[in-house]
């Protein structure tokens, strides 16, 4: 079995403003400015409460899992996940069946300080794009 892939832009008429690519990359980048405007004043960036809803879904999650589920780099959830530990938001703890693995997890205090229940903010951000589109 043959598998055809459509041709959706040809180079003689290709025009960058228009390709899905470009603009689902515009408004990711908008999404990113207006979370960060909105989660400042919580001491919080986007990218950090990504990582929170996660791990606050998500049964004791890796780092791993979250730079898989998240398609970012390994390196840049551990730092995030060292900001993120720093404010005594989560926690990581060795699993007891294979001493390689760290589990994640959110604090009492991340939960007092309100902060996985911010995603109300995300979903106004995300209408707000989807009504402009």
């Amino acid at each position: 079995m043959t598998v055809t892939h459509k041709t959706f832009y040809k180079p003689q008429t290709y025009c960058l403003e228009d390709s899905i690519v470009f603009l689902m990359v515009r408004n990711q980048l908008i999404f990113e400015r207006i979370a960060d405007q909105r989660l400042e004043k919580l001491g919080i960036s986007a990218s950090q409460m990504r990582v929170l809803m996660l791990i606050d879904r998500l049964d004791q999650p890796t780092a791993s899992q979250i730079s898989n589920m998240l398609g970012s780099h390994a390196a840049a959830i551990v730092r995030t996940l060292d900001r993120l530990e720093k404010k005594m938001w989560i926690t990581r703890t060795r699993s007891r069946d294979d001493r390689r693995m760290v589990h994640l997890s959110i604090t009492p205090k991340a939960r007092a300080d309100r902060i996985p229940v911010r995603i109300p903010t995300f979903c106004y951000i995300h209408n707000r794009l989807a009504n402009e589109c």
